[in-house]
């Protein structure tokens, strides 16, 4: 999966989109989305509490994310 997610930022995010920054999250405890984001390069920011409420087909709750951000480094080879 960090292939995959490498390819789109390398191939299209970058040279088509301009980016500079991405911002994501993924569930606290996730770890391995958690895992591929940092493969790739993605730094933790911070956590935050009750930040997504669950469908009510799903329970409803709230459940709390790891927010990530990669930065864009021209000089970074992998």
């Amino acid at each position: 999966m960090s292939a995959a997610l490498r390819v789109l930022i390398d191939k299209w995010a970058v040279p088509r989109m301009n980016c500079q920054i991405i911002l994501t999250s993924a569930m606290l405890g996730n770890v391995g989305s958690v895992g591929v984001f940092k493969k790739v390069g993605f730094k933790h920011l911070r956590d935050v509490e009750d930040a997504i409420r669950l469908p009510e087909g799903r329970g409803g709750h709230l459940r709390s994310v790891h927010v990530m951000e990669w930065t864009y480094n021209p000089n970074q080879t992998e």
